[in-house]
């Protein structure tokens, strides 16, 4: 259309709104970037701080069964049985099994043995 002007654009003022609004945002996602990778780091703080409970917890109650199988002992035992499956390696958990069945067997020899073995194995899972 002869006679219409359309308005200058200053790029001057378009780039310093631009800036202006990358400065705003940006701290905004750096700190829900920060936030989630701290979140992470927590959660994964907190899965090994279980998982070193739990093995130690399953060393300390068999050692006790082992050197003195009393109903007490077995009760905790058992239950420090059930939770190592969570946290142990499953390379270990043959082992497991294997001292399981020296257990139920009575086998003190094949109890001592195997535990020692496995102590090492779980040892290596524990270590940060």
């Amino acid at each position: 259309m002869p006679g219409t002007t359309f308005p200058q654009v200053d790029f001057t003022i378009t780039i310093s709104v631009i800036v202006a609004l990358v400065a705003l945002i940006s701290p905004v996602i750096v700190a829900l970037i920060n936030n989630r990778h701290h979140y992470k780091m927590r959660k994964m703080e907190l899965i090994n701080d279980q998982r070193f409970s739990a093995i130690l917890k399953y060393m300390e109650n068999t050692g006790k069964f082992i050197e003195h199988d009393s109903p007490t002992n077995a009760e905790t035992y058992e239950s420090s049985r059930g939770l190592i499956y969570l946290y142990a390696p499953s390379k270990c958990w043959g082992l497991i099994d294997e001292l399981d069945l020296a257990i139920n067997s009575k086998d003190k020899a094949t109890m001592r043995k195997t535990f020692s073995e496995l102590c090492k194995h779980l040892s290596k899972a524990i270590k940060y």
